[in-house]
């Protein structure tokens, strides 16, 4: 089935998954493998923070990631991320907005190698 972007989800992204194997003498190696192919789009949201001294930081910015909610699909910081050309994006949170089950936003942080 090819896929084919729908409205202002416009972005092919590839979602990738993380394994680990661990070897005979108890080393963990990790590795990432292509998993599929999703679309989305890439915005800017405001939000708050709690400070140092645990006050209410005002004006914080985030980057997200807003995909299609899909009933088959559970999301994970530890072990999805997504892939778009060459840039890599970790994913540091999943909201599902007002719980709609609609779309999710995947707040997101470049990984620069």
């Amino acid at each position: 089935m090819k896929l084919t972007p729908r409205g202002k989800l416009g972005v092919l992204f590839t979602i990738q998954e993380r394994t680990t194997t661990t070897a005979t003498d108890g080393s963990i190696s990790e590795s990432w493998s292509d998993s599929h192919e999703i679309f989305g789009s890439v915005e800017t949201r405001g939000g708050a923070d709690k400070g140092p001294a645990n006050d209410l930081m005002i004006g914080m910015e985030r980057r997200v990631v807003v995909v299609d909610y899909d009933e088959d699909f559970q999301w994970s910081i530890k072990t999805h991320r997504l892939k778009h050309g060459e840039t890599v994006l970790n994913i540091t949170g999943v909201s599902d907005p007002n719980l709609l089950h609609w779309k999710i936003e995947l707040t997101v942080e470049e990984l620069v190698t």
